[in-house]
């Protein structure tokens, strides 16, 4: 088959059987389907751009078989669960070095950096810790306070920092002084 550009979309697709025979491909959009396994792919290596936008994928090993079409150029993967990803641009444009293109934005020599296992480590932890906190609050404790606090728990002086207070003079002494009478009768 020497089809170069097919478009799928909204095609309640799962596999990606349907393409095996297509080596000449050049341009795939499949977006809006259900698929998950992409490493079919990796037996077409005309392929310059890959539209997988609202699908299923969803693991880092997918990203491997699309490094060796070393042809690919443009890939997106919006709205996967893979996208979800801390470092998930990284992820990809490290493994795919050759992609010029992520999601409709270029790809920048930062995001190609390889993530180490230390940085995905590092994110999770502080994403944990988040959502702690996040639940701690949720539920009314604050920082710095081991209860709850609630509607009817007064505030002790001790929690609310001391404010200089000092006397203020009336607004209208401040911006209207009175002026003399100057007018004639």
């Amino acid at each position: 088959c020497n089809l170069r550009v097919l478009w799928l979309a909204h095609c309640n697709l799962k596999d990606l059987d349907c393409v095996d025979t297509m080596e000449q491909l050049e341009e795939l959009y499949i977006p809006f389907n259900q698929i998950k396994d992409v490493s079919q792919l990796f037996l077409h290596p005309t392929l310059q751009v890959l539209d997988l936008d609202d699908n299923q994928v969803a693991n880092v090993e997918s990203v491997d078989f699309l490094a060796s079409i070393k042809k690919l150029q443009v890939l997106n993967l919006d709205n996967n669960p893979i996208a979800l990803k801390t470092y998930y641009r990284n992820i990809v444009c490290s493994r795919i070095t050759h992609l010029e293109t992520l999601d409709n934005i270029k790809v920048s020599d930062m995001e190609r950096k390889r993530v180490t296992d230390e940085d995905e480590a590092i994110e999770d932890y502080a994403r944990r810790e988040a959502a702690e906190q996040s639940e701690k609050m949720r539920k009314g404790i604050f920082p710095g306070h081991e209860v709850p606090l609630t509607k009817q728990q007064p505030f002790s002086s001790s929690s609310v920092s001391s404010v200089a207070t000092t006397p203020r003079t009336p607004r209208t002494a401040r911006f209207f002084p009175e002026v003399p009478n100057t007018s004639r009768s």
